[in-house]
This record gives structure tokens, sequence and C-alpha cells, in this order.
């Protein structure tokens, strides 16, 4: 972010600075006290764990003002602006500093794939364009602004990546980021307890349809079952990609396992590292994308190859006898449905250590029996399970395997002791995000490490 004036920030969130007359200005934007650097205006915002009024003052030791919406009871003597809310001040300076600067933006949406297909466009765009990508999964009504107060005036390609779980909400996104290039991975049972319909969910992901700036391209999965109903606002271009059905980049698979895939694109030959050929949709989204931004898909083939994967999403770990697969980094209906396409290709003895997947909604209980259904028939024999669904998971399993082997657990301690006790074999690793089964993982790699020194 370049300088941006105080009297600016305070004119555009109609902030109030007392009596202190607002000189000088930031060149940058944080949340995060610990990591507030000189120049940057912290805001401060209240989360789910922490509200940021309480380290106002230890951030004013630092960086040059604060945004704030209540009072702050210590004497400072750097601004303070005051506004109704300041997430809502957070998304207004991002909106009007995006009319200050002028890259080329990409959106990317969808309920599974959107950070993969994000890192991926980064990886291949970086060594050729200025570019600024969204950190890790920063998607919503803050990781968004936060992602476009990134970027400065020689920033050639923006890359967001957008998230709901509220009617309107990728359309309030698209009013801050204004996309000229908008993606939509896919349309799967995400966010439905507050969506409630799988309907609502395609309708908020085509907001990005509806929300690119004018002679933009909307690019969609063409082997999703809602790409038809995806359409473009008029003077935009459309794209699609796809491994099953006819479209302008369609993946020609011609090998796969769990070191990862190759797979050809209108003749350029692409090898990824990672496996599951929801990532050789990912790696197409992204192709497709880098190709409207003037990047040849050869040279996007050469770049891929070298992508990793951000932790936690489809890493694949061998260690002695003994392959770990950990996509823990969030679960839902749809990714696990991915996931199992992965390991039913695979022979040996697989065994899952699954927790709950959120937000779900009324529809929790008959997805969690599904999703038990679908691993037991891509073949896993033992399940390991912490939550609150377990017992619908397991009993959709043994619906389809009698025979599979299973267990609930109330903490992760025991479980991990009792994974200790398994011979080597194929471990999957998946739940969503707040269920940290991430944590299992890491014990377990850690257990498998010492004992095959």
């Amino acid at each position: 972010m370049n300088p941006l004036e105080l009297k600016q920030i305070a004119a555009c969130t109609r902030g109030d600075a007392g009596e202190v007359e607002l000189r000088g200005s930031v060149t940058g934007v944080s949340i995060d006290s610990k990591k507030v650097k000189k120049g940057d205006l912290f805001i401060a915002v209240k989360g789910e764990k922490y509200d940021g009024h309480n380290f106002v003052t230890e951030a004013l030791k630092i960086c040059s003002a604060a945004l704030v919406e209540k009072n702050i009871s210590a004497s400072v003597s750097k601004p303070l602006i005051r506004v109704n809310s300041t997430k809502t001040a957070l998304q207004e300076i991002a909106a009007f500093w995006r009319t200050k600067i002028n890259p080329r933006v990409v959106a990317v949406t969808g309920s599974n794939g959107k950070t993969t297909t994000k890192d991926m466009l980064e990886h291949i765009l970086k060594k050729s364009l200025r570019v600024v990508a969204a950190e890790k999964s920063f998607n919503n009504f803050i990781g968004v602004p936060l992602t476009v107060l990134e970027a400065g005036r020689k920033t050639e390609v923006l890359i967001t990546e957008m998230e709901t779980n509220v009617i309107g909400g990728i359309r309030t996104l698209c009013l801050i980021a204004q996309p000229h290039i908008g993606i939509i991975t896919n349309v799967s049972d995400t966010h439905l307890a507050d969506l409630k319909t799988k309907e609502n969910v395609f309708r908020e992901k085509n907001e990005l349809a509806a929300g690119l700036a004018d002679g933009g391209t909307l690019i969609i999965n063409a082997d999703d079952k809602y790409a038809k109903k995806f359409q473009p606002r008029k003077g935009a271009a459309k794209l699609t990609y796809s491994i099953k059905n006819e479209s302008d980049f369609r993946a020609e698979m011609l090998e796969e396992n769990l070191s990862g895939s190759v797979f050809k694109i209108k003749g350029a030959i692409f090898k990824l590292k990672i496996p599951g050929r929801f990532n050789v949709l990912n790696a197409a989204a992204a192709s497709c994308a880098a190709m409207s931004l003037g990047i040849p898909l050869d040279v996007s083939a050469k770049r891929i190859f070298s992508f990793k994967p951000q932790s936690g999403r489809m890493e694949i770990k061998k260690i002695g006898g003994s392959i770990l697969i950990n996509d823990s980094f969030n679960a839902n209906p749809g990714s696990s449905k991915s996931l199992c396409g992965v390991i039913s290709r695979e022979k040996g003895a697989k065994i899952l250590v699954f927790a709950d997947m959120l937000e779900l909604g009324d529809a929790a209980e008959a997805l969690h029996t599904l999703t038990g259904e679908r691993f037991a028939r891509a073949g896993v024999q033992k399940i390991f399970y912490t939550g609150k669904y377990g017992h619908l998971f397991i009993s959709g399993a043994k619906k389809v395997n009698a025979k599979i082997t299973a267990k609930i657990y109330e903490d992760k301690k025991t479980m991990f002791e009792d994974i200790k006790k398994e011979a080597d074999g194929i471990f999957i690793f998946k739940g969503s995000r707040k269920m940290n089964i991430d944590e299992v993982y890491e014990n377990v790699v850690q257990y498998l490490s010492s004992r095959n020194r």
C-alpha cells in the first residue's frame, strides 16, 4: 500500500478524530498488534477470541494511528479515529484504496479448491508480473479488504479469494475488490447452517459472475453440475475448464497416483506433484486465468511442476512403511468425496482419522452418514473419529462394509495413543478446521519418524 492520508481515511469512513487535527499519512494497515509496523494504521477489530481495542495502546507504540469503535481509557499521543464499526471501516478504506490503484484483479470463489487455485495462479504469475495475492485463505469481510490494501500502485495483478456464509456476501466483496477475472471452482454443501440450501450456495457464487468489471472474464468448471447456470454479466467473456466434459481448457489425464498427476491441455504437458483430479482441475483453472493475463499454457505447465500446496492440503508424507495423507485443513462433503477418489485407487491398509464437518445445519446428520459410506467404498478399513457425528459417520460406513472397525474419541490424546498401536498403512487425516485434527497428524508424524530412525 502506498501512502494514504489520515484525512482521507477519516472522510471515507465518516470517522471522528475529536479535536485532534489529522496530519500525515499511513503506509499500511494491520489488525494484529503483534505484526503492526511503523507507519501502519492499526484497526481495532473484535474477533472470536480477541478484541483489538485491548491492544490499541500497545500497537500505538509502533504504528502511526488507530481506528476504533470504542472509547480507549488510556491516554495516547497519536491520532485515534472513532467510527461506528471498525469492520465496516476496514471495508470502506479498502474500497477507497481500490479506486486509487489499477491492477488486473482476479477473484476466486467456490465451495472447494479456492485457496489452492489462488496459490497456483500466484505461483504461475509471480515470475512475470508484480503480483499481490491473498495470504493463506484470507477470503472474508476482513481478509479481502486486507488483501486489497496490500496492493500498491505498481501492482499488476491482485488475486483475491472470496467466501461467505451470508446472503449478499460475495456481492459486498466484489464491490470492494472490483474483479476483472472471476474463477468459480464448484458448488457443494458448504455453510448450510447459514445459507440453508445448496441452491443458495450457488446463488452466492453466482454473485461473482454478476460482479465482474466491464469486459471481464468468467472462468467456470464445466464438470460441476451448476456450470451451465453461471452466466457472466453482459459484456463479459466466459471460459470453461474440465476433465470429463467438453470445455475450452480440457485436461486429458495421462497418469495419476499419490505422487501426483500428468495431464495435457491443448498440447501442453503438465506434471503436478500433488495428487487428486480436483487438483488437476485447480491447475486447469489457474492456467486458464494465467492465459487470460498473457501467460502461455506451456509456461504455466513448466511453472506448475514446482508448486507445493499449503500445509494441510493434500500433503503426502512417506515414513518407513507408512503413507500419511494430510488433508486436515478443512472438511466438507465435497472435499471429502474428492479425497475418497484419491484413496480409492490405492492398495493397502487404509486408516481414516476423521473429525466432524461443521456448518452443515439441518443436513449435518445425513451428510455425515453419506460421507461415511463414501469412505467405506473407497476401501477404508479402520476409523478413528472425534466429534458428535461419529455414530452417524460410522453407521454409514458399516452399511457398506460391516467389517470396518471404528471407535469414537472424546479427546485427541487417547485417539493418538491408539493410533500408535497400528502397523504400517495409509493414514488419512481429515476434519473441519476448528476440530484441529492437524494436531493428531503432527503427533503421528513425530511418532512414526522416531519409530523409523
